[in-house]
């Protein structure tokens, strides 16, 4: 009797030394303790607000161009089939359009630069903010 203890130990030991090691790196905790932090996500949202504030400045600046196109066909009510009683039965309109803001003194051209430091300043305090954690 006493040698089947010591059977489902020595199997038990077996199967122990079998599994990989599960364990986490120093590296890897500090990533996954990182992640989940909510100064962190509220930093990298901040940046992301910085990025969109920054574009909505770069396109108050740039012009905008506009494109449209429209196909009319007509049925041929008499005479030939490329001509009906109303003019050519086809009949393409195309249109490209550019539309440049009005210069308002320069103010929209320094708009521009104080975005893009804003977008660099909210990266910073990203990183500090990963770096204080």
């Amino acid at each position: 009797m006493s040698r089947y203890p010591l059977k489902i130990l020595v199997v038990m030991m077996a199967s122990l030394c079998a599994q990989p090691s599960i364990g986490l790196t120093l590296a890897q905790a500090y990533q996954s303790a990182l992640k989940d932090r909510s100064e962190v996500v509220t930093s990298r949202i901040d940046q992301e607000i910085a990025d969109s504030r920054y574009s909505l400045a770069l396109s108050q600046v740039l012009p905008r161009l506009s494109l449209s196109s429209t196909n009319v066909f007509r049925d041929s009510v008499g005479g030939s089939a490329t001509i009906s009683a109303f003019g050519q039965q086809y009949q393409h309109t195309a249109a490209i359009t550019l539309n440049q803001p009005i210069f308002q003194g320069g103010a929209e051209f320094y708009a521009l630069p104080i975005a893009s430091d804003s977008r660099e300043l909210a990266r910073f305090q990203n990183e500090q903010t990963e770096l204080e954690l």
